[in-house]
C-alpha cells in the first residue's frame, strides 16, 4: 500500500530528492574535473546554496537518503514516529520480541499481530525496524507496561496537590506579612 502524501509534504520531498540526486551527479563531475585537488567540503559549500538550502541541511538529507532511501526524505518519516508511537504506548508489547534473537522482519510481523490483538493500530514497518535497531543498539528493552494510575489514585493525587498548594499559599502569605512589618 503506497502512502499518499499531502501536497506540502510532496513538494518538500521532491525538493530534497532533487537536491540529493543532483548532489551525486554534480559530485562525480566535480571529482573528475578537480582530480586530486577535489575537496568535498568545499563542493558542498558551493552546491548547497544553488539548491536553496544550507550545508547542514544538505548533509542531513544525504545521510537520510543513504540510510533510508527515498523514504528518508519524506517529511517526518522515521524521525519521531518510533519514539512517540512505540515508545509511549506500545513498548511493553514489542519488548519481549526484541529480547529474543528473532530476525527484525519476524519481530515486525509478530508485533503487528500483537498490536491488532490488543486493538492498537500498528506503526509502519520502517518505524518498527528503526525502533528495533535503536533498542538493540542501546541495550534498552522495556519489559514492563507503563503504569496506569487508577481513577481513585488520580483523585487522591489531586487532593494531595491541592493541600500542598494551600499550604504553600499560606506560607507565602505569612512571609509577605512578615516582610511588610
Amino acid at each position: 500500500m503506497e502512502q499518499k502524501l499531502p501536497e506540502w509534504a510532496r513538494k518538500i520531498f521532491e525538493r530534497k530528492l532533487k537536491a540529493v540526486l543532483g548532489y551525486y551527479t554534480e559530485l562525480k563531475k566535480a571529482q573528475i574535473l578537480e582530480g586530486k585537488s577535489f575537496r568535498r567540503s568545499v563542493f558542498i559549500e558551493i552546491y548547497a546554496p544553488t539548491q536553496g538550502t544550507t550545508k547542514k541541511n544538505l548533509h542531513r538529507w544525504i545521510k537520510d537518503h543513504r540510510e533510508d532511501g527515498e523514504e528518508g526524505l519524506i517529511p517526518g518519516y522515521g524521525k519521531t514516529k518510533g519514539r512517540t508511537i512505540i515508545g509511549s504506548r506500545l513498548s511493553h508489547l514489542i519488548a519481549p520480541l526484541i529480547a529474543t534473537d528473532k530476525k527484525p522482519m519476524e519481530i515486525v510481523r509478530e508485533f503487528r499481530v500483537v498490536c491488532l490483538d490488543v486493538g492498537e493500530t500498528p506503526p509502519c514497518k520502517e518505524t518498527i525496524l528503526k525502533y528495533i535497531k535503536r533498542m538493540r543498539g542501546n541495550g534498552n528493552v522495556l519489559l514492563e507496561p507503563p503504569k496506569q494510575e487508577t481513577r481513585e489514585e488520580l483523585k487522591a493525587r489531586i487532593i494531595q496537590l491541592q493541600l500542598e498548594n494551600a499550604a504553600l499559599s499560606n506560607e507565602i502569605k505569612r512571609l509577605k506579612d512578615a516582610l511588610n512589618k
